[in-house]
């Protein structure tokens, strides 16, 4: 996983992505604890930008509250995208056609995607949770509510230096976890 213009150009096609549009992506398994109401409601609101969740519906009809998510994703706005889940060969470019990570999970521990988006050179958009103040500190944007959302989304847009500013956080996250920083302690211990 890391930033590339081929990777960029290959995941837009795949996709079917403009060159010029503003894509924020999400990560994981269609399921409530992920924040994908939210991800779908901020797309709704922004209907300048292109929001894409990547991941399947592994649980079906077992997933909570899963009549409202199943309405939900059969009525989306033409700018909020769920093209499912993607071979793990596929998601480095898959990544690399974003331009924003935004996943508004509820609840985690140590999700990859995280560290897979960063990697990828991604601002991190995440919600304000304990478990990421926990295991990254600082390296991400982060908000409570949709507003706060939609306020990061636009600066993220409009100013470059503050993209940027977030884009080596993001990098920061995705060295602090890299097998240059971990490998002797995994060997090691």
């Amino acid at each position: 996983f890391h930033r590339s213009s081929a990777l960029r150009s290959q995941g837009r096609k795949k996709l079917g992505l403009g060159k010029n549009d503003f894509v924020l992506m999400g990560a994981g398994q269609v399921q409530t604890r992920k924040g994908v109401q939210d991800f779908i409601k901020v797309g709704k609101e922004l209907p300048e930008f292109t929001f894409v969740w990547m991941g399947g519906e592994p649980f079906k009809a077992l997933t909570e509250q899963n009549k409202e998510l199943t309405d939900l994703l059969r009525d989306l706005p033409k700018n909020v995208l769920f093209p499912g889940s993607f071979s793990y060969e596929d998601m480095p470019a898959i990544y690399n056609a974003a331009d924003v990570f935004f996943f508004p999970s509820y609840q985690e521990n140590a999700p990859m995607a995280i560290i897979e988006a960063s990697s990828c050179g991604l601002p991190l958009l995440l919600r304000n949770i304990e478990e990421y103040k926990l295991l990254y500190r600082e390296g991400y944007l982060s908000s409570l509510d949709l507003e706060g959302y939609k306020e990061a989304i636009k600066k993220l847009h409009e100013d470059k230096i503050f993209y940027k500013k977030w884009q080596d956080e993001g990098f920061k996250i995705a060295h602090q976890f890299s097998f240059e920083m971990l490998g002797d302690k995994l060997i090691n211990h």
